[in-house]
């Protein structure tokens, strides 16, 4: 039981922690192509 449990919270830490990187990715991406739209 206590392993399943441990498990659970690794993998919805690490959900958390995907989706945060993922936005930051996406957030620098878009700032990055706006930079470049703008300067050509």
């Amino acid at each position: 039981m206590s392993i399943t449990v441990a498990l659970l919270k690794y993998f919805n830490i690490y959900q958390r922690a995907s989706l945060v990187i993922l936005a930051a990715l996406r957030r620098f991406y878009l700032r990055h192509s706006l930079a470049i739209a703008l300067n050509t």
